[in-house]
């Protein structure tokens, strides 16, 4: 019979990578994976697309229709579940949404030979009260990159005011959620995980109650050949007009990270001032209004 991670003790509560996109989720996944204990996930989009979609999970009706959206999903398939055993076990306990992608996960942990799961997700950190009510044991480990690093280069004209948008709301949540869920969660700028892999891989392994590994450490120290910025150094930028906007929307939270702006700054060019200035305006009066509708209603509920 499968049981809650949340009940096996903090050697076996599962581990959340959060963070947006650019901040350094995947590496630091792979860095967890090479522990002898853990497999970190990606891509299963459980909370973001099945979570409280489906009403009580105690009706079998409801629990019929969101095992069969789950199991049509990619990133799920790609646990190769059993249905059968899922439909067992989930019978014999908690009738949660957060029981039942236990089990997902603690079924492929144990078909790949691991005692601990993890999760990967964008934006998990929006989930985090739904994520720890469901494992009061949980450790949530949130990325965070200089934006300059992280965001860059913009892309079509809108993509960036979305982005800033983002990682701004990251950052929100980054402070709230570390007073909320105080020993539950740590940050890890990735600017320390390139500059010091050892002494990260070793705050991090401490955070999580496990021994570090040298093939953790292997991993984290070949991403300094590529990564090699340090928080107090001011981070490549292809393109100065993206660089400027940056800038301009995130200093105060840039340094309350370390991440130093330009003094000044660099000019846009004309054509990115008449193009992509008022377009990342209006994503980031969209992101905005997104997020109060698929972001708020998860924190502080």
């Amino acid at each position: 019979m499968g049981t809650s991670s949340s009940d096996r003790g903090s050697l076996h509560a599962p581990i959340f990578v959060a963070g947006v996109a650019g901040a350094g989720k995947t590496p630091m996944s792979r860095v967890l994976n090479e522990h002898p204990d853990i497999i970190v996930t990606r891509r299963t989009y459980m909370w973001r697309s099945f979570y409280d979609r489906f009403g009580d999970l105690g009706d079998e009706v409801n629990f019929s229709a969101c095992l069969a959206a789950m199991l049509a999903a990619p990133g799920v398939q790609a646990l190769r579940p059993d249905p059968d055993r899922i439909r067992a076990d989930f019978a014999a306990g908690p009738k949660t949404y957060g029981a039942l992608f236990a089990l997902f996960h603690e079924h492929h942990a144990e078909s790949v030979g691991k005692s601990r799961w993890g999760d990967q997700l964008g934006l998990a950190e929006g989930h985090a009260d739904a994520i720890f009510r469901a494992f009061p044991g949980a450790k949530m480990i949130h990325m965070i990159r200089d934006p300059r690093s992280a965001l860059l280069p913009p892309g079509r004209p809108g993509t960036l005011g979305w982005s800033i948008g983002k990682w701004l709301t990251s950052v929100e949540l980054a402070e709230r959620n570390q007073q909320v869920h105080p020993g539950g969660y740590l940050v890890v700028p990735f600017e320390d995980l390139t500059t010091d892999p050892a002494g990260t891989v070793a705050q991090v392994c401490g955070f999580l109650g496990v021994g570090s590994v040298a093939t953790m450490v292997a991993v984290a120290d070949s991403l300094s050949t590529k990564n090699a910025t340090s928080r107090g150094e001011s981070a490549a930028q292809p393109d100065r007009g993206a660089g400027r906007y940056i800038e301009r929307r995130a200093a105060e939270s840039m340094r309350r990270y370390g991440y130093v702006p330009e003094n000044p700054a660099p000019k846009p060019t004309i054509p990115y001032t008449l193009v992509h200035v008022p377009a990342n305006a209006v994503a980031l009066v969209a992101w905005g209004r997104w997020k109060r509708r698929k972001i708020s209603n998860t924190v502080g509920e």
